[in-house]
């Protein structure tokens, strides 16, 4: 009958460690008392801000952020929406009308502009597995000085 090491054994023997496992602890505390952990951070919240506040530079910023969602999500919604707006303004302002109108196509026109934008502003590193790998710039001649050369080296080339 093979001998268990589970403690709910009615055998009445006890487990003896093997000399692995006082290795193995030993080990872990050395380790332990070398490196131990840092004290845990406390988790904090932020306040609760009273609804009735001024607008601040957040709110605007945020309504800003949201004004460029809506702009990438549906610019068509939004080009139409200034659209009707330009129309009902158009017969006491031609000038509000004629911004509501410039408004529609910036509208008509955002993604584009979005996608320019990101593709710009791309962080240069590449991430792989969770870490930032740097890709080496390549310093050298270009493929085509490369090819100019090996053909001045055949003599093709003077």
């Amino acid at each position: 009958m093979p001998a268990t090491t589970d403690p709910s054994d009615n055998s009445g023997e006890r487990h003896q460690k093997t000399r692995l496992e006082v290795e193995i602890e030993e080990i872990l505390e050395r380790a332990e008392r070398e490196h131990p952990l840092p004290p845990p951070t406390p988790i904090r919240t932020k306040p609760i801000r009273p609804s009735i506040a001024p607008p601040s530079r957040d709110r605007l910023g945020a309504s800003a952020s949201a004004i460029r969602r809506w702009l990438v999500a549906v610019p068509f919604a939004v080009a139409f929406m200034l659209a009707i707006v330009a129309n009902m303004v158009s017969g006491f302002s031609p000038f509000l009308a004629r911004i509501a109108v410039d408004l529609a196509i910036v509208a008509v026109f955002w993604p584009i502009f979005e996608s320019i934008r990101e593709k710009q502003s791309a962080p240069a590193t590449t991430m792989w597995r969770g870490r930032e790998m740097e890709i080496p710039v390549r310093h050298g001649p270009s493929p085509w000085a490369q090819f100019r050369q090996w053909l001045r080296d055949r003599r093709i080339l003077p």
